[in-house]
């Protein structure tokens, strides 16, 4: 399950996977370019008709994902959440941008379903 929320300026998302919880900066002169890079990065989010724009920039976590894909500071991850017409489903791409590492910037693509009553609850992850 996943929840966003807004708060002022900020949209904040919360996965129940990892209890990650990132916050997208709404405000569209946000300028995270001269910060130290994080492991989650710094997100300035802003809206496409329905679609959330999301566009990270110094991310000091090394890894795409969990099959080995790496990645530097340098990349630029531009996420675009859209839900569908009824509401039901949520449409989510993310593209990266890294010359140094990528030929070309790969795009990954998922969906999540609304489920009614669903919400995060703490993860708890255990071995066995």
């Amino acid at each position: 399950p996943m929840q966003f929320a807004k708060s002022k300026n900020l949209i904040i998302m919360h996965m129940e996977e990892g209890n990650a919880v990132r916050t997208f900066d709404m405000n569209p002169d946000a300028d995270y370019s001269n910060e130290e890079p994080t492991n989650m990065g710094y997100s300035v989010g802003r809206w496409e008709d329905k679609t959330l724009v999301v566009t990270t920039t110094n991310v000091s976590w090394q890894w795409v994902d969990l099959t080995g894909v790496i990645q530097s500071p340098a990349s630029i991850i531009t996420e675009r959440f859209t839900p569908n017409n009824e509401g039901k489903r949520l449409d989510y791409t993310m593209t990266i941008s890294n010359p140094d590492i990528f030929t070309e910037p790969p795009t990954f693509s998922k969906s999540w379903l609304a489920v009614p009553g669903e919400q995060v609850s703490p993860y708890n992850c255990e071995e066995g």
